[in-house]
């Protein structure tokens, strides 16, 4: 368990208020494990499946990359051929979808496994998967 209160002591007796400075990963190739994905609600109330994806060599090692699968009437199309090709990917086969749930268990089955992605901050698909690994 943490010590919040030794670490709000020892800030207070430091006088360091200071957060730390975020630098963003820059846009490029990465290898990738898929170290969590879970249901997530946007704040317009539409659910949305969340990878996390950890990059695995390289200077940013540990980093991660928010891989976010939207579901509304728009993305779920294209959010669901990008599942069904890292599915492709990484060896497991695709299989229908009944609801948001059916599709997070389903992505469950790629945590640890990896791929190359090409990244890009500004891009509106942000994470690009190029092949497993």
């Amino acid at each position: 368990m943490f010590d919040f209160l030794e670490l709000t002591q020892g800030l207070i007796e430091k006088n360091d208020f200071e957060e730390a400075e975020f630098t963003p990963l820059p846009a490029g190739d990465y290898r990738v494990k898929v170290a969590n994905v879970e249901k997530k609600t946007s704040q317009s109330g539409n659910d949305y499946v969340s990878m996390v994806m950890e990059v695995i060599d390289g200077e940013f090692t540990g980093r991660n990359i928010y891989n976010n699968l939207h579901l509304t009437v728009k993305t779920a199309e294209n959010s669901i051929k990008r599942i069904y090709k890292m599915a492709e990917f990484a060896g497991i086969t695709p299989t229908t979808f009944t609801d948001v749930d059916s599709i997070v268990t389903f992505c469950k089955q790629m945590l640890d496994k990896c791929f190359e992605v090409t990244y890009d901050e500004e891009a509106f698909n942000k994470v690009k998967v190029n092949r497993g690994l």
